[in-house]
């Protein structure tokens, strides 16, 4: 994909999930770590507190939260709370 393209895709990204301050987007069990990862690379340690440590490799950027989480004996919905707040905290 071209650079160019992928900085507007990730532009038009931003401005929907962050709209005056306000998250008009949640991650949900079915986002892929990747898509968080390039929108809010502030939610790195999160994945990392889970034993994510190869957040670069292909495999790991392509999976759900949801996979993520099944694979590193994590709870879903823990995780998905503390990734939100990074997000949201991150926004204001």
């Amino acid at each position: 994909m071209d650079g160019s393209l992928f900085r507007k895709i990730k532009e038009y990204l931003m401005d929907i999930m962050n709209i005056g301050g306000v998250i008009m987007a949640t991650i949900t069990k079915e986002t892929i770590v990747g898509d968080i990862l390039d929108i809010a690379p502030e939610t790195a340690p999160a994945f990392l507190n889970i034993g994510m440590h190869c957040l670069g490799c292909p495999a790991s950027r392509n999976e759900t939260v949801e996979q993520a989480c099944m694979v590193h004996g994590v709870d879903t919905n823990e995780l998905l709370e503390q990734l939100n707040q990074v997000i949201a905290t991150n926004k204001k």
